[in-house]
């Protein structure tokens, strides 16, 4: 029987990974010292070159050659022009053996593009809603803030000491390429999860169920409720369905709400999706990668919703969550889907933003904000537009 492999306890991974981190700043210091070291060696072997056939050329002269038969031997002696031997001679002698030193390509007086202003909101936005460099960047150029690289925002971290992860260890591929899969078109796949418990400052504990559309990563609807129980879900696709139209597939993972058995045969969820004509497919045991897209979600729910204050009844979660949806099928920029918001890909269209307009969590900053911050209402969505968006010459 093959043993176990023993696996460091998570302490000790983090010791590992800051001493490998560790190393690698070491050697791009030292690395950065030799390359120093390496070019002023050159400078001075490319100086001593031009030195000697400044000598020659001279040489040449005082020994009766006139100055254009001295130049051009001098130039084919050193494989260069006669006029490179004329600059270099006069170069020697207004400046000396300095004056034939390598110049700096370096300008005297760089002029940085990120103004103070453009600074600190990337800190801001870092610090309230914990968004990336990519991310950021992205953004502020759909924005019409500033048109800035993902690396100038990761050096902005830098030098205002913004915590960032610096190592991550990739995973283990076996030579498979990595492909994320997606389908084709909006409504053919949906994926249902539930994010809790949940518990309130009332003590109450309460369930989220997630409704996500694979293509668009358009979130179809969100609902609170008491139990993760199969009628939730029922109730909550009726309404759904009601709204947006039915899909040909739904993904769900394992769980007893998904999977209960309803009078001796297939789940109730199951039955009541077969009676509506849509197939139940669930992800493979114990792999909730294949139900990434809904987890990615609940990731983004958690992170940029539910750790932003505390909810004191369900009425409370319900109208902040609704809030959030809003904003994210159509103003929050989507990292999987080219920096838009989900609605343009369901839908085809989106409203316009510019400035800090329609970001959830930064109201304050934008009444402070020295630029104009525009947001148009949202997209109204559902079934008849649609229909008419997918329409051979879609009707807006």
């Amino acid at each position: 029987m093959k043993r176990k492999k023993h696996r460091k306890p998570k302490a000790a991974r983090n010791r590992t990974l800051a001493r490998k981190r560790r190393k690698q700043l070491e050697y791009a210091f030292h690395r950065k010292r030799r390359v120093r070291f390496y070019r002023r060696k050159q400078a001075i072997k490319n100086a001593k070159r031009r030195k000697k056939a400044v000598t020659y050329y001279r040489s040449l002269k005082r020994t009766g050659f006139s100055e254009r038969d001295a130049a051009k031997a001098a130039s084919e002696k050193w494989s260069v022009s006669a006029a490179t031997i004329r600059r270099w001679e006069k170069a020697y002698q207004q400046g000396g053996y300095q004056a034939l030193m390598d110049k700096l390509k370096r300008p005297n007086t760089i002029h940085y593009q990120i103004s103070l202003e453009v600074k600190l909101l990337v800190v801001v936005i870092r610090t309230l809603l914990g968004w990336g460099a990519p991310r950021i960047s992205a953004e502020l150029e759909r924005r019409d803030i500033a048109k800035i690289s993902h690396q100038s925002v990761n050096n902005t971290f830098h030098q205002y000491h913004l915590p960032t992860k610096t190592y991550h260890p990739k995973g283990k591929s076996d030579g498979i390429k990595h492909c994320r899969y997606r389908r084709q078109v909006a409504n053919e796949l949906w994926h249902l999860d539930f994010k809790g418990p949940i518990k309130l400052l009332n003590g109450q504990q309460v369930y989220i169920l997630c409704v996500i559309d694979d293509f668009s990563r358009f979130c179809l609807s969100i609902n609170v409720c008491e139990s993760a129980c199969a009628d939730a879900v029922t109730t909550a696709l009726q309404a759904d369905f009601s709204r947006y139209g039915k899909p040909h597939e739904i993904l769900t993972d394992n769980a007893t709400a998904f999977t209960s058995v309803w009078q001796d045969s297939v789940g109730q969820l199951t039955s009541y999706l077969a009676s509506v004509g849509v197939e139940h497919k669930l992800i493979s045991a114990y792999y909730p990668e294949s139900n990434g897209k809904a987890e990615a979600f609940i990731k983004i729910l958690s992170t940029e919703c539910l750790k932003m204050k505390e909810f004191t009844d369900v009425e409370e979660l319900s109208v902040f969550i609704n809030r959030f949806i809003t904003y994210y099928n159509q103003y929050r920029a989507h990292g999987g889907l080219g920096y838009k918001p989900p609605v343009y890909w369901y839908v085809g269209i989106c409203p316009k933003v510019k400035g800090l307009g329609g970001i959830l969590g930064l109201e304050q900053v934008t009444q402070e904000w020295s630029g104009n911050s525009i947001a148009e209402p949202p997209i109204v969505v559902n079934q008849e537009v649609i229909t008419r968006r997918k329409a051979l010459v879609p009707v807006s």
